[in-house]
């Protein structure tokens, strides 16, 4: 299903979608979906091959909200490849009470160069990374991330606000700032994850009164890309309870936990992760 500019997708209360045998969803047209806590519009693929669902370059805002995007694959025709199961670009959008559950490509949900708020969601059971934000702008609130298998939420390029946010279950980082992004995070929880925080490649983050717990390591601080930098990030009101390695600072790199700056005492983080 493939819809041009000049519309506007309107998906009510009930609705389900069952997308099958490779079909894509793409929309050119703002897309607005309401569903409601009894009656929800769920957007599936029961033979888990849904070319995805997405958004390009809208003019107006999308909303969606009550809405279940279930075991989607990504768009992947004719050479042109994407990484969401849901994916917006330049495509400003609110989620509000969604859930993306068992994604079978990369990103459950992927933001292209827009500006979105996403509050009270979901994201569950992720092949790879549940949240993947590149180039945008917006807020994340009240939204659980568990059972990753990879990042809870990577930013590149990116200014982000997170507020009363719990990521449990992270094969990798819950929250990873890259390539200059800004990341201000509040009242948030990290467990069970390889990393707490992540800030690289001239990214900052700002943190406050956050729970990292059952981790692997706390804050790491490092430059992975060579056309980049050193990172930083500052805290307060910060808990690490138990967690392995709390501090992991490249050299060059800045970590200040309640107005005590944190040791640099590393090198070449880059390879511990990646190599």
């Amino acid at each position: 299903m493939i819809i041009p500019r000049g519309h506007k997708v309107i998906i009510n209360e009930g609705v389900e979608i069952n997308i099958v045998n490779s079909a894509p969803f793409i929309s050119y047209s703002v897309v607005s979906i309401k569903g409601t806590a009894d009656k929800p519009v769920i957007i599936k693929s029961s033979d888990g091959t849904a070319n995805g669902f997405s958004v390009f370059q809208t003019t107006e805002r999308s909303l969606v909200e009550y809405a279940v995007f279930d075991r989607l694959n990504t768009l992947d025709k004719e050479g042109w490849t994407l990484t969401g199961a849901v994916t917006f670009y330049e495509s400003d959008v609110d989620f509000y009470n969604t859930s993306f559950l068992n994604n079978l490509c990369e990103d459950g949900l992927n933001i292209i160069r827009s500006d979105f708020v996403i509050d009270k969601c979901e994201i569950v059971n992720t092949f790879s990374d549940a949240l993947d934000v590149d180039f945008g702008t917006g807020t994340i609130r009240n939204t659980e991330f568990k059972y990753l298998n990879n990042d809870g939420i990577d930013v590149s390029g990116s200014d982000i606000k997170i507020f009363d946010c719990i990521i449990s279950k992270s094969n990798d980082k819950g929250i990873s700032g890259g390539e200059n992004s800004m990341i201000r995070v509040e009242n948030t929880t990290i467990e069970g994850s390889e990393i707490g925080i992540a800030s690289k490649d001239l990214s900052r983050v700002h943190a406050l009164n956050c729970t990292i717990e059952d981790c692997k390591y706390g804050l790491t601080v490092f430059w992975k890309k060579p056309e980049f930098g050193a990172a930083s990030i500052e805290a307060s009101g910060m808990i690490l309870n138990n967690v392995t390695t709390k501090y992991l600072i490249e050299e060059g790199s800045t970590c200040i936990v309640d107005g005590i700056e944190i040791m640099a005492d590393k090198t070449n983080v880059y390879d511990m992760f990646y190599n």
